[in-house]
């Protein structure tokens, strides 16, 4: 399971907006 917190640890990473980190995750566990 991801969390918030691995959404936002992965925005950061990546240095995108927390809008596509969330997308990106909608994708992953979709």
């Amino acid at each position: 399971y991801i969390g918030r917190n691995e959404i936002m640890r992965a925005s950061e990473v990546f240095g995108e907006g927390r809008g596509k980190a969330e997308e990106a995750w909608c994708e992953v566990c979709g």
